[in-house]
């Protein structure tokens, strides 16, 4: 495994057919929006430390803090050229995500005490777990892709645009998303916090 620290990151593909990313962050402002062809991951990331394990497959997260640690505030982008397994695991922070030109298999976000709104891709089939806790998570569903939607937050609010996914038997759903492969499945958990899937 190979990691760096640096203000910037630069992560070629390096000819991988797939890619796996896991971020870590907290404490600051997150953008993620699509890499320039050919990129894994880029952007302005101060403090951050890449681990990197194989060609298309790598970790970043912030350096340990120090005595004059001041929030943290990263514009990252994200390969768009291959299908991507994708995990966020952040808190204390403000985010705004935008997913619409990636190829995303899989996406895990756990977060809680943040605010963080994700535009989920245009081409799927995508899977979303979202475990929350004391967050706001808004997902926004491109108005052309449709999405089915399980689970609710136990103590918190679960706000669903019921216009665009009426109640289903086992949670809601765009009509005929059963019979489409490219749809979003979106599997809800957590305790307090409210999600917004619109």
């Amino acid at each position: 495994m190979i990691a760096t620290e640096s203000d910037t990151v630069a992560v070629p593909l390096d000819g991988a057919t797939e890619a796996s990313v896991h971020l870590e962050f907290g404490g600051g402002e997150l953008a993620i929006v699509a890499a320039s062809p050919g990129t894994l991951v880029s952007g302005v990331a101060p403090g951050a430390v890449v681990e990197r394990s194989s060609p298309g497959r790598v970790r970043i997260r912030p350096s340990a803090p120090t005595r004059d640690w001041r929030p943290l505030h990263w514009r990252l982008g994200l390969t768009g050229d291959v299908p991507l397994d994708l995990v966020l695991a952040m808190g204390g922070q403000r985010s705004g995500i935008d997913l619409s030109a990636l190829q995303v298999r899989r996406l895990r976000l756990d977060t809680g005490a943040s605010e963080t709104r994700i535009r989920l891709p245009s081409r799927g089939p995508t899977s979303v777990h979202l475990a929350c806790g004391f967050a706001l998570v808004t997902l926004e569903v491109p108005m052309d892709v449709r999405a089915r939607i399980r689970g609710r937050l136990v103590l918190g609010t679960t706000e669903i645009d019921e216009r665009r996914f009426p109640r289903a038997a086992d949670g809601w759903a765009s009509p005929d998303a059963a019979d489409d492969p490219e749809a979003i499945d979106i599997v809800l958990e957590g305790a307090f916090g409210t999600v917004r899937v619109v």
